[in-house]
């Protein structure tokens, strides 16, 4: 499987790497070197790849803020998770993280996942 350390340590300039370099205004030459040293990453989800923004983590990139949402055992309430993910991106989250485990699992998922590509 190629993944992008290796794409990045074979010498290679990826999409991704181009993209994440354009967003952070940094030379991409860098950010690959940086990709190929281990000491950046490029969070993605190859199933939602072209969906959500990619983003860069790690030396020499801005600093990202993530919003964790998520049902528990005790309290299932979509709404309110909902609400959550909509204030996350109406105040500029880079990312939201569910991290239910209560409920249907597959159903908050999507949902959630719904209401964010929505708000675009």
């Amino acid at each position: 499987m190629d993944t992008l350390i290796s794409k990045a340590r074979s010498g290679s300039l990826t999409e991704e790497i181009i993209e994440v370099a354009r967003a952070e205004g940094v030379d991409p030459n860098i950010l690959k070197n940086r990709i190929a040293d281990g000491r950046v990453i490029i969070i993605r989800n190859l199933r939602r790849y072209g969906t959500v923004k990619l983003l860069g983590v790690g030396e020499g990139l801005r600093t990202k803020v993530n919003v964790n949402v998520g049902t528990s055992t005790t309290v299932v309430n979509i709404d309110m998770e909902v609400e959550k993910c909509r204030i996350a991106v109406k105040y500029g989250s880079d990312s939201i993280m569910d991290l239910s485990i209560g409920g249907d699992l597959s159903s908050i998922r999507r949902l959630l996942i719904k209401a964010v590509i929505g708000l675009k």
